[in-house]
């Protein structure tokens, strides 16, 4: 996870082919819009912009596209783009739930942003060379883009796309990463592809670089302003949280900034009728203090039908995941003092696993045991 505290142009993708830039605006480095340009589209331009508060707007060559809220726009070659105001399984990439990103967000959890009603609506565009981006309005912007790797390799914040994710960066502290790659300067003013209207209002001063790592912010943060977030921030449970929710309020300066964090706890630890089941990595599913959650054994014996029985337990109190073991059944996961054992699932429970836990709250680490696979309930 990167922050840019600054007001720029960067370059997200960038290839022979395929130009992917992204308008950075303010201190805050709100995410403002995202350009698509380059050979693979012809040489044209698609930008997406947050045009007030509430609104996205979508251009092709400066033309204004997907005006409606539920809209499509489509040029046979060049681009297939659809506007809705709600999720739709059978048009929209399932993939983009399953992003998993490095801190929890004060607008909760990552697919929040694209389920419902969000703000501005959804916006999809499926272009040449299997490239695909899906837009909402939520927190200023949040973008996914889908795409093969390019021929002669690509730079940007997207990273390198050889296959080893962990090149891509340098840790900081806390959960913010130092990028490492190619193209990560601002993009030159003869390559930027934002027509004037969108340039014209940048506001004209960032703020120092130092700001840029979270280590230093909470090193020279003052001292009253830091005593109070950290007497603030207790209330978060969650170790790697707290460190953000304390970052928030020495970046800002605003004791109200821990409240994001706050409420993404609270959101992350409601009972989620959505049911969808995120990968969280190899090993056992652990809480916030590594400890291991109530195991329940099951008869089910593939990935599938584990994640099915998942699903199907979104509405029960205490589930948080499932985890599984290469060559043996699926297990449920429950918080202590809960026992979803009350609602019928396929095959029947099992006995509580040899080795169940204490854990409580929400998913938050794995033991990094390889032969094991976490799966939380979002």
């Amino acid at each position: 996870h990167t922050v840019i505290m600054e007001d720029k142009v960067i370059w997200l993708v960038h290839s022979r082919d395929v130009w992917i830039q992204a308008l950075s605006k303010g201190s805050a480095g709100n995410f403002q819009g995202l350009a698509v340009g380059g050979a693979f589209l012809g040489n044209r331009t698609l930008v997406v912009a947050k045009d007030t508060a509430f609104t996205l707007r979508a251009s092709l060559d400066g033309v204004d596209i997907l005006t409606d809220a539920v809209d499509e726009y489509i040029e046979p070659g060049v681009i297939e783009s659809y506007r809705s105001e709600t999720w739709n399984a059978t048009l929209h990439n399932e993939d983009v739930l399953r992003v998993r990103t490095q801190i929890q967000f004060s607008v909760g959890p990552w697919p929040e942003r694209f389920m419902e009603k969000p703000v501005g609506g959804l916006l999809l565009f499926k272009l040449p060379g299997s490239v695909e981006v899906t837009v909402t309005g939520v927190d200023w912007m949040s973008v996914v883009v889908t795409m093969p790797q390019q021929p002669g390799g690509q730079g940007g914040y997207c990273g390198d796309f050889d296959g080893e994710p962990h090149n891509d960066f340098e840790p900081r502290g806390l959960s913010f990463h130092k990028p490492v790659g190619s193209h990560l300067e601002a993009v030159e003013a003869s390559q930027v592809l934002f027509g004037p209207e969108w340039l014209a209002h940048q506001p004209s001063h960032g703020v120092d670089a130092s700001q840029l790592d979270p280590e230093v912010v909470v090193q020279q943060c003052h001292p009253t302003l830091k005593a109070t977030a950290e007497e603030r921030c207790r209330q978060v449970t969650d170790v790697r949280l707290r460190g953000d929710c304390v970052f928030d309020v020495c970046a800002t300066g605003l004791i109200s900034a821990a409240e994001g964090i706050l409420s993404a706890e609270i959101l992350e630890e409601k009972v989620n009728a959505r049911g969808i089941p995120l990968f969280r990595g190899s090993g056992r599913c652990l809480d916030s203090v590594g400890e291991r959650y109530s195991a329940l054994n099951t008869s089910l014996t593939t990935l599938e039908e584990c994640k099915d029985v998942l699903r199907s337990l979104a509405l029960t109190w205490g589930v948080v995941g499932a985890q599984t073991h290469r060559g043996s059944a699926c297990q449920i996961l429950a918080q202590n003092g809960t026992d979803p054992t009350h609602v019928k699932i396929r095959g029947g429970w099992g006995p509580r696993a040899e080795l169940s836990g204490q854990g409580s709250g929400t998913v938050s680490d794995t033991d990094g045991d390889e032969s094991w696979a976490c799966w939380q309930l979002v």
